[in-house]
């Protein structure tokens, strides 16, 4: 058996196992958001050195995290999948678009849901003839996700790449890491349509 979750952002119904848990705690701060996670995979808060070691609350601003949890890691069986968005992005439209399509994407990766050619789905679905590697290294996870926030942007009537709209130019000044080639990799798979 098989239930659906639905990723708003990026209009992605995604079929995963009826015992998987997702969670998605919305606009939070870092620290509450593992705190939670602890509290349910272990019982308690985190402790201090736990906060340090993990450095939670260090320049986060403007992001958001998933958190995927096996409760056995050598059979990769996943259990549970949190994500949220820092609250310090809440009323930043079109940035908190972007970024919940980017952290959506990112339990799309091969590591998580394995999960990229409904991704690539989407792409088709609204004109954009590329698509992502189904099974990229590890180091193209985070422009993957890019392109899941500008799918998301699109899905949010944000046009992707014209300059003259507000809301695209709102973004590119948000967004800290506009000018990062990784970022600028995602844009151009998601601008070349022929």
């Amino acid at each position: 058996m098989s239930k659906i979750l639905q990723l708003p952002a990026t209009r992605i119904d995604l079929p995963v196992s009826d015992d998987l848990e997702f969670f998605d705690e919305g606009f939070s701060n870092e620290y509450d958001f593992y705190n939670k996670i602890w509290n349910k995979r272990y019982g308690r808060d985190l402790w201090m050195l736990e906060i340090s070691q993990m450095g939670i609350g260090y320049g986060r601003a403007a992001s958001g995290e998933y958190y995927a949890y096996y409760s056995d890691p050598q059979s990769k069986k996943l259990d549970r999948v949190y994500m949220y968005l820092s609250e310090g992005i809440k009323d930043n439209f079109p940035l908190n678009v972007f970024v919940r399509g980017h952290e959506e994407a990112h339990i799309l990766q091969p590591t998580v849901l394995n999960s990229y050619d409904l991704l690539n789905a989407k792409l088709s679905e609204i004109g954009i003839r590329r698509t992502v590697e189904t099974q990229p290294p590890e180091n193209l996870y985070d422009q993957i996700s890019d392109v899941g926030g500008l799918v998301a942007l699109h899905f949010a009537n944000v046009s992707v790449g014209n300059s003259s709209d507000d809301n695209w130019q709102r973004f590119l000044n948000d967004f800290p890491r506009n000018s990062e080639q990784q970022f600028r990799n995602a844009l151009d798979l998601f601008l070349e349509t022929n």
